[in-house]
């Protein structure tokens, strides 16, 4: 991979990672270590186009992440790639939306 390539994938990343805190302190939930943990990982894999996402569902790749508190650490990346619509995202906190962070009380109910 180019490192010009390189460089710009890290640093979307950064705008990314700052939106997505920013999410999270909106909303007054999240897993931040679960998230920062895998963030560098799931940035390289959607913007380094290893996975490919199109809006056209049976031609996407499947990410399988078996790490649930970080699950939502893909949203960002469905959004920038129309799987999910913005208004979703922007939503989010705000009103009803399939969106949301794995939570233990979910199950325990």
């Amino acid at each position: 991979m180019q490192s010009i390539k390189l460089k710009k994938i890290i640093k979307e990343g950064i705008i990314i990672k700052k939106l997505f805190f920013e999410k999270m302190l909106a909303i007054k939930q999240g897993h931040p270590g679960s998230i920062l943990s895998i963030f560098e990982i799931v940035n390289m894999l959607y913007l380094g186009k290893f996975v490919k996402t199109t809006r056209i569902e049976k031609k996407n790749d499947i990410l399988i992440m078996s790490k649930g508190h970080a699950l939502s650490c893909q949203y960002p990346y469905l959004v920038k790639f129309g799987l999910i619509k913005k208004k979703e995202w922007d939503n989010w906190g705000k009103k009803k939306v399939f969106l949301e962070f794995l939570e233990i009380r979910q199950f325990l109910e």
